[in-house]
């Protein structure tokens, strides 16, 4: 009896320690994840850009703002932060570098541009936005701006015609620089359409016709 009593005692003792250790292990992951949820590094909501096209329809530029904390401790705060805009291939990155506001609070604003006259007219095209934050013991920390739509459209200019005429059911035109040409027949049909540098040939039936350039209309008559 006294046996079997010293043995549960032990038993006893045993699940006691065992539990003990449990809550033990379990205060310190409380107690370090709750020092860990403390100091951070964190985006502030809404980090946004917009676009705004010159009035030559050439260049696009692009606004952003980025705000976002950092708590991790002095000598321990970002070093680095990076734009980073594609148009669905390749990658530009921008060094912008923090701007503290105060405290442990940073804000970037400000401005790129970019060129469009690399991409084809009147195609539309889309820029994608996102910026990097680094430099840090938990970085790189990256955040997804967004993306925007655009198109290429260049300004019409006027252009000097040099020269139209009809050969052999051919309307030709002569002309300095690009231009926007249209062909109706003499019902006003548009029959013919396209941009074009310099010159301009259609192959047409006999009829009376009107060719505009970049607006400016001839009248010509093929025989």
């Amino acid at each position: 009896m006294v046996h079997n009593l010293q043995e549960n005692e032990a038993l006893l003792t045993i699940k006691i320690y065992t539990i003990m250790k449990k809550i033990t292990f379990l205060l310190v992951f409380v107690a370090l994840f709750s020092g860990k949820a403390l100091a951070g590094f964190g985006f502030f909501a809404p980090n946004s850009f917009t676009t705004s096209i010159s009035s030559d329809g050439k260049t696009m530029t692009v606004d952003y703002q980025i705000t976002y904390w950092s708590d991790l401790g002095s000598g321990n705060t970002p070093t680095n932060v990076q734009i980073d805009y594609n148009f669905g291939g390749t990658h530009t990155y921008i060094d912008l570098g923090p701007f503290s506001t105060g405290g442990n609070n940073f804000q970037n604003m400000g401005n790129f541009t970019v060129d469009l006259t690399q991409f084809p007219a009147n195609v539309q095209q889309t820029i994608y936005v996102d910026v990097h934050v680094s430099g840090d013991s938990e970085g790189p920390h990256n955040e997804y701006l967004g993306s925007s739509n655009f198109t290429y459209s260049p300004i019409v200019t006027g252009v000097n015609v040099v020269k139209t005429s009809t050969v052999n059911n051919e309307i030709s035109a002569i002309f300095n620089g690009s231009a926007k040409v249209e062909l109706y027949n003499s019902a006003g049909q548009l029959i013919a359409k396209k941009e074009a540098d310099n010159q301009y040939k259609q192959t047409v039936s006999p009829g009376l016709y009107i060719l505009r350039i970049n607006g400016e209309s001839h009248k010509l008559i093929v025989r």
